[in-house]
């Protein structure tokens, strides 16, 4: 479950999707060209939980992607507190952490 604070700084809209990671090994790959009179388009391209194996596409050497094609309606800088995602959020082991004094 996310954080209230986090879901604050997002700005939440109960409509909308949201793609989230706290994970920095992204490429951001800018438009070829880019027309000015309409919305900017983003398509999020991610691994993707195959159903089953021969859905995976694994046994030719291929990885299952999702592709999401969107309009971009805005952009912005926010700021969240430095905290590791939650528990359930991450698939790398959390680190130990010392005992507060």
């Amino acid at each position: 479950r996310a954080e209230p604070h986090f879901l604050a700084a997002i700005d939440r809209r109960e409509d909308t999707f949201y793609v989230v990671s706290f994970r920095r090994d992204h490429l951001l790959l800018p438009a070829i060209s880019h027309n000015k009179t309409s919305r900017p388009k983003m398509s999020l391209v991610m691994p993707a939980a195959a159903l089953n194996e021969s859905l995976s596409g694994r046994g030719g050497g291929l990885e299952a992607m999702m592709q999401v094609d969107c309009e971009v309606m805005d952009t912005r800088v926010i700021h969240v507190r430095r905290r590791p995602p939650p528990a359930n959020r991450s698939r790398a082991p959390a680190a130990p952490r010392s005992p507060r004094r």
